[in-house]
């Protein structure tokens, strides 16, 4: 078993901070678009607001602390668990950036309230070894796809 930890400082700061400000916007907006001439852009910023807060809170996309084991891969996020056994996994997309370590991944046909998670493996402990990992599963998981025949070559 392998566990990796995001650094606590960064996802208070990364995470946690930017939904609760969007729970406080989103307040903010409820309340003014009562007393408002504004509400069509009120509920513009509240629509963002219920996104960041889906997002962040429902479907726990951006996870603080992963655990690999032999047959499965968990995020955990919130005190929320979502884990996948290897043998189930049918898709496992990343999408990642060439300059950093931030990844996008979609597992089995994401729905809207789980499969997809958002890290950046840089605020994790070992987040190298955790970045090398995801994307050698996706290779493993789609071994003819474009991008594992452009690692091949």
């Amino acid at each position: 078993m392998k566990e990796y930890r995001c650094n606590k400082k960064m996802f208070f700061w990364k995470v946690t901070i930017p939904a609760l400000f969007s729970l406080f916007l989103l307040v903010v907006c409820a309340a003014g678009s009562l007393y408002s001439n504004y509400r069509l852009l009120l509920g513009l910023v509240g629509l963002v607001c219920i996104y960041v807060i889906w997002n962040t809170i429902v479907t726990s996309s951006y996870p603080d602390r992963i655990v690999i084991r032999d047959k499965s891969i968990a995020f955990f996020s919130y005190g929320k668990c979502q884990e996948y056994f290897f043998d189930q996994i049918k898709q496992f997309r990343v999408r990642d950036t060439f300059y950093s370590k931030d990844v996008f991944i979609r597992i089995n046909d994401p729905v809207f309230y789980k499969g997809r998670f958002w890290l950046n493996a840089d605020y994790f402990n070992q987040g190298e070894e955790l970045h090398r990992f995801i994307l050698a599963l996706e290779y493993k998981t789609h071994p003819s796809s474009l991008k594992a025949m452009a690692r091949n070559r």
